[in-house]
């Protein structure tokens, strides 16, 4: 599978899920492409904003029921979680991630 195939499905995928696609992209780029697993979880967020800035423009070009007092309240805290959760991604092992990932994985296919 090349690239721009795995992107696709991974843009596909993610938006259909609201995920924004790095539940695909990380375990694809790390264990399918043997890419180290924080230079995977770099290039998934770029994918993330990518798939996420669009499907947002494509909810915005039809009716949508997007409520952007409710997506500004979150993306404040959004803002707080990512500067915390990127100090300590610095500080883990590459075991540590993984484990973490693993269980984030878990917990969204639970129910």
């Amino acid at each position: 599978m090349g690239l721009p195939v795995a992107g696709a499905l991974i843009g596909f995928l993610g938006s259909m899920c609201g995920v924004g696609g790095g539940l695909f992209a990380i375990p694809l780029l790390h264990y399918g492409l043997r890419v180290e697993l924080r230079r995977a979880v770099a290039t998934a967020l770029c994918l993330v904003f990518a798939t996420t800035f669009s499907a947002t423009l494509s909810e915005l070009s039809g009716e949508s029921d997007l409520r952007l007092r409710v997506v500004a309240t979150l993306v404040a805290g959004v803002w707080i979680g990512v500067l915390l959760g990127y100090r300590l991604a610095q500080r883990l092992s590459g075991s540590w991630l993984r484990a973490i990932f693993v269980l984030a994985l878990g917990m969204a296919s639970w129910k």
